[in-house]
């Protein structure tokens, strides 16, 4: 591959259980078929053999015995999608399902509590955060750090977590704090007799309008976690019109600039810090804005090919947009998980894993009846 220009963090892209632009596929079958046909039957180079989609209802897929580690074990997987948490427990506990993703608040300790079932708390890499899109405006109250910073100090990290991310670390940065480019920051204690205070000080006593905001949607945790942020800001004064879109019309409308002067709750995706930052200021999506000494630190970053220049300018980035509350970060990700008696083992064993077990080829049955 030959780059027009440096891209010093294109290998990045390609972690395993991180991200999906990765992935292999027949260049000569694509070009024959095209983009649509190939999504409805798509080839690639994984353990397993695409058999069947039901879109809003089960993908199938079955053991591709040449494949180049080992045939897989399991012949036969089906993904059934399921969007109610409580009917994925029941199938569960039916037998009619081996794994439920997402158990979250009761269901989680209902799962802990059970002789019959155990679970796993795959840490993902997304870390959830909280975007103000008004602070690029001047006439809105989100324009102060004093308001940003009081928004920051209302959200009770560890009841968020605790509730709709079981095992999910409460984050004060992107992370992980495996990744060397990361600037560790503590989280903002829930204080929210401080956040009144600043308020007050910025003007707002009695709080204000927030405008809109579109909670991150979809199934299991997300609505409902998006929903005690925005009772945690209400608490302070801060209220909002409620917008609810579905998952697909969230990212198309964040992606086209259409959420301008709202608040939005969103997963931040990829492991390294920087393809986190790529996202949020600008590159992998819209900028709504932006501070000017930020941006252009963070240009000079992605055109540097000095690793000591280019750690000095990240770590320079990460702190001045952590002075300015520009985000606020809420915890990292899980897909805290329900595993009945037939799946033998550790399912993840890649860190990072939380939507699919890894490698499928070594997953095991207890029993095959």
């Amino acid at each position: 591959m030959t780059f027009k220009k440096p891209k010093l963090d294109f290998f990045e892209y390609f972690i395993p259980g991180d991200v999906t632009i990765g992935f292999v596929v027949p260049k000569k079958y694509i070009e024959k078929v095209g983009d649509e046909e190939y999504r409805k039957n798509p080839v690639g180079c994984g353990p397993y053999k695409f058999v069947e989609f039901k879109p809003g209802q089960v993908l199938v897929a079955e053991a591709f015995k040449d494949y180049w580690r080992k045939e897989p074990n399991i012949k036969r997987l089906e993904f059934d999608i399921v969007p109610e948490p409580a009917t994925r427990y029941a199938m569960l506990k039916r037998g009619e399902v081996d794994v439920a993703t997402l158990m979250i608040t009761e269901l989680y300790d209902k799962v802990k509590a059970d002789p019959t079932l155990r679970t796993a708390e795959p840490v993902a890499s997304t870390v959830w955060s909280v975007y103000m899109g008004g602070q690029f405006d001047p006439k809105s109250p989100w324009a102060d750090p004093r308001v940003r910073k009081a928004a920051s100090l209302a959200i009770d990290r560890e009841l968020i977590a605790k509730l709709y991310q079981p095992g999910a670390p409460v984050e004060g940065n992107f992370g992980p704090k495996t990744d060397s480019n990361n600037v560790s920051f503590p989280p903002d204690p829930h204080d929210p007799a401080a956040a009144k205070k600043l308020l007050a000080e910025a003007g707002y006593p009695n709080g204000f309008n927030g405008g809109k905001f579109f909670p991150f949607d979809g199934f299991g945790p997300y609505w409902p976690m998006s929903e005690q942020v925005m009772n945690d800001l209400k608490a302070i004064g801060i209220t909002f019109e409620l917008v609810r879109v579905d998952r697909p019309t969230f990212f198309t409308k964040r992606t086209a600039g259409e959420f301008k002067g709202g608040t939005w709750v969103e997963p931040v995706a990829n492991l390294p810090v920087t393809q986190k930052l790529g996202y949020l200021l600008g590159g992998g999506g819209p900028s709504y804005g932006t501070y000017p000494d930020i941006q252009a630190l963070w240009d000079k970053h992605q055109a540097s090919t000095s690793e000591k220049e280019r750690k000095d300018l990240i770590t320079r980035v990460q702190k001045m947009y952590h002075d300015r509350t520009m985000f606020i970060i809420i915890c990292g990700g899980t897909s805290a998980a329900a595993i009945g008696p037939r799946p033998k083992g550790n399912l993840w064993k890649i860190p990072y894993a939380a939507w699919w077990v890894c490698p499928m080829e070594d997953l095991e049955l207890n029993s095959y009846n």
